[in-house]
């Protein structure tokens, strides 16, 4: 954060509300879950503070499975995994496809993370997918990762 207001001109700094601009860099501290292992998570608020879109956006790119929305037990609120945003707030590269892909065999979120934060062994040299892809890796062994798991999760 230092880095990116440390680029910004005095001029642009006084357009900026102070108020806004807090509640943009709360956005950013992620909320505890149960789900450790695969977490932390942010929530539908901070999301939304945090790239300035509103709830319906936000729903839309979940639906379109341009970014991974997990729904709680209490009430179906969303919980968003935090290591799918790069630090811009994008989806990690190649997001979309991999949720297209693991959906053809299982419409379930939780399962969607649980494979992207796994550890694949033997392959990815034995890091998450969604790391590999985070690091800017080809994004092939993911994705025929991703064919083989939901070939396996359809029979």
């Amino acid at each position: 954060m230092t880095r990116r207001l440390e680029s910004v001109s005095e001029d642009d700094l006084a357009l900026i509300d102070p108020d806004q601009l807090a509640a943009r860099a709360a956005a950013l501290i992620p909320t505890p879950h149960p789900f450790v292992q695969l977490g932390p998570f942010y929530t539908t608020r901070s999301v939304t503070r945090w790239l300035g879109i509103t709830r319906q956006a936000l729903d839309q790119r979940v639906r379109a499975r341009k970014m991974l929305g997990c729904p709680t037990a209490d009430g179906g609120q969303r919980v968003y995994p935090v290591w799918q945003f790069t630090d811009d707030g994008r989806p990690i590269s190649q997001l979309a496809e991999v949720l297209d892909t693991l959906r053809q065999a299982i419409d379930d979120p939780w399962t969607w993370a649980t494979w992207l934060a796994a550890p694949v062994p033997e392959c990815l040299e034995g890091m998450p997918a969604y790391r590999w892809l985070a690091e800017g890796r080809n994004p092939e062994p993911v994705l025929v990762e991703a064919r083989r798991t939901a070939s396996r999760l359809a029979q």
